[in-house]
């Protein structure tokens, strides 16, 4: 497979609900196991995580930034999200020029703790195209194809409709002027985990998220 040369460095921040792939994904891009990954309600990880790589297939510098994840059955939201917007702020963190929502697409709405994320990360970043810097990973894409067609139009529909109305209250509650916009930036998990080598998935990957950042 012919590698891409990407332009400029990825630095992207992974957040999302328990359970729902956050840690795979991060293996995934960095093409390593360094990100605990679990399959309960409990989260693998407690504490924020960032690893800095050079991708040789696409030759450019990658910064993951792994969240614990939210609605643990022993966790505490607001500690998480507090403890998030201190982490962001910090002056020795890379640019972060990708924010990745990861979400089963199995679900039926966006979980509370979820938005509730999405309204302080938007006031972090209150940028009129904030909406352009993120991209909306949807995991446990499965089935056959009229199943996943089903699932595609979900994301599209109901879920997109949510994302709206979450950015117009953002803007009324705060004073924002962010972009509603019908097209949101997403990607359909289904790579074949057993089959597809790991430098190539996470190749790939980083390229889709460069991509959809240009």
């Amino acid at each position: 497979m012919e590698s891409t040369v990407l332009s400029q460095p990825v630095t992207a921040i992974l957040m999302g609900q328990t359970g729902h792939g956050k840690s795979t994904l991060s293996n995934l891009l960095s093409a390593s196991n360094d990100f605990a990954i679990g399959n309960s309600a409990r989260s693998c990880t407690k504490e924020i995580k960032l690893k800095c790589f050079f991708s040789q297939e696409n030759q450019v510098n990658v910064s993951i930034i792994d969240t614990p994840g939210l609605s643990d059955s022993d966790g505490d939201d607001n500690k998480i999200i507090d403890d998030m917007k201190k982490y962001l702020i910090k002056p020795d963190i890379p640019r972060i020029n990708s924010i990745l929502i990861v979400i089963s697409i199995q679900e039926n709405r966006m979980d509370q703790s979820l938005k509730n994320l999405l309204e302080e990360i938007f006031k972090i970043f209150p940028l009129k195209n904030l909406w352009e810097h993120v991209i909306i990973i949807w995991t446990h894409y499965n089935g056959t194809e009229n199943q996943k067609r089903r699932l595609e139009q979900k994301a599209l529909t109901s879920f997109a409709n949510e994302f709206k109305e979450l950015t117009n209250y953002v803007n009324q509650t705060h004073n924002l002027n962010i972009d509603i916009i019908d097209n949101f930036n997403m990607i359909f998990n289904e790579y074949d985990y057993e089959e597809t080598d790991e430098e190539v998935k996470a190749g790939n990957e980083a390229q889709s998220i460069q991509n959809i950042n240009r």
